[in-house]
């Protein structure tokens, strides 16, 4: 592995394929490629909050990650101590430097992380994963006053504890610092997703380009296929990404083209949910009718004509491309190269080599008549 991709496995967690993929994308360039992560989408959700079991005398913090890639949890961490000084953490404090204090907590003699066990393993429990991605479905606004009676009522069914007040803050964080976190702390329970996902570090705004006359269905698009898309994102790194993605036959800014990566059916509505790759990480979603065109990138075609034995044509491949205008809508152009065709012989030499039909005609009626003539003769003699 060479030093550039170590840089990015240490700093982000990320694998040393997906590292050695984006630098190759990026022709090396690991500044490009660290601009790239840092602006990620922050798809994690952190929760972080505290209780307190009045009855028992037992104070209470906790720490969830919600992955809106995998949609579901990935990671939930509890501390629980008879040390009042717990409910007087700061929840609002970044989740790193949280889980840290609640680290020192642990550590002490007062903590039980028995029970604190017992408690992350209800929270995460195999019914209680669907609950939760209920509760984060809503990525803009998330169901708060559920997910407060979930928490008072799962601590509740470990401690049996009918007073259990629950307070929490969400954070968002970007998936490579909590993968980072996550790779090497031994703390909490980690859940291993039956819904991975594509790593993605960026998903961008797009809409599909349209051709009422040409293109294809959304329904019909298939796995891998090229379509036309603009982009929509003001992203301050989008526009340097855009001129790389772009295609050299697309003179319209922030026109690109994207791979089919998913093409789902939206029960619903009836519209199809389309997810495009772009590069290693960069994604892109948009919903659209089903029987709606768009444009897709068709392969280059090659026209070729066959003449007849002594007559040879070679044909340049006729080049289509798909250019746009300054609104952004496609304009179809083709250009077919010169064609050139292969002669040893000038035509005058062929019209000379060429055989007469007429003559051919004209002789065979004299030899036809010649022979009638002889036949005729030659029977006078014989009677």
């Amino acid at each position: 592995m060479g030093v550039k991709a170590e840089i990015l496995v240490n700093n982000y967690g990320i694998s040393q394929e997906f590292a050695q993929n984006l630098l190759d994308f990026f022709n090396g360039d690991v500044d490009k490629v660290i601009r790239i992560m840092e602006s990620s989408d922050k798809d994690i959700t952190v929760l972080k909050g505290k209780f307190i079991a009045s009855r028992r005398n037992l104070y209470g913090a906790y720490v969830l990650f919600y992955n809106h890639q995998t949609l579901s949890p990935d990671y939930v961490y509890v501390v629980c101590t008879t040390d009042m000084n717990l409910s007087r953490i700061r929840i609002e404090d970044p989740w790193e430097a949280y889980i840290e204090m609640l680290r020192n907590y642990q550590l002490a003699s007062e903590s039980d992380p028995d029970l604190a066990s017992r408690i992350e393993a209800q929270i995460l429990s195999k019914d209680n994963v669907s609950v939760l991605t209920g509760y984060f479905s809503d990525r803009a606004n998330p169901d708060l006053i559920n997910l407060k009676r979930f928490f008072t009522n799962e601590v509740n069914r470990v401690i049996y504890d009918a007073n259990v007040l629950v307070k929490f803050v969400l954070e968002d964080a970007d998936i490579f610092r909590t993968r980072a976190y996550l790779s090497n702390t031994h703390d909490g329970l980690k859940v291993i997703s039956s819904n991975p996902a594509n790593l993605v570090l960026m998903n961008l705004k797009i809409e599909p380009v349209l051709s009422p006359l040409g293109g294809k269905d959304a329904e019909s698009l298939a796995s891998m296929e090229e379509v036309y898309v603009r982009v929509l994102d003001e992203r301050e790194i989008v526009p340097e990404l855009v001129e790389k993605l772009k295609p050299a036959d697309v003179l319209s800014p922030n026109i690109i083209v994207g791979k089919v990566l998913e093409n789902q059916l939206m029960p619903a509505s009836e519209n199809r949910r389309i997810t495009l790759l772009f590069a290693p990480g960069i994604f892109g979603t948009f919903v659209i009718g089903g029987k709606v065109r768009v444009q897709t990138k068709a392969p280059s075609q090659t026209t070729q004509k066959s003449f007849d034995e002594g007559k040879k044509a070679s044909d340049a491949p006729v080049i289509f491309s798909l250019n746009f205008d300054a609104e952004g809508n496609p304009i179809a152009s083709s250009e077919e190269n010169t064609r050139s065709i292969v002669s040893n012989s000038s035509p005058l030499t062929e019209a000379k080599n060429r055989p007469s039909v007429s003559s051919a005609i004209i002789v065979g009626i004299v030899g036809i008549a010649v022979l009638t003539l002889l036949i005729l003769v030659f029977s006078f003699f014989l009677y």
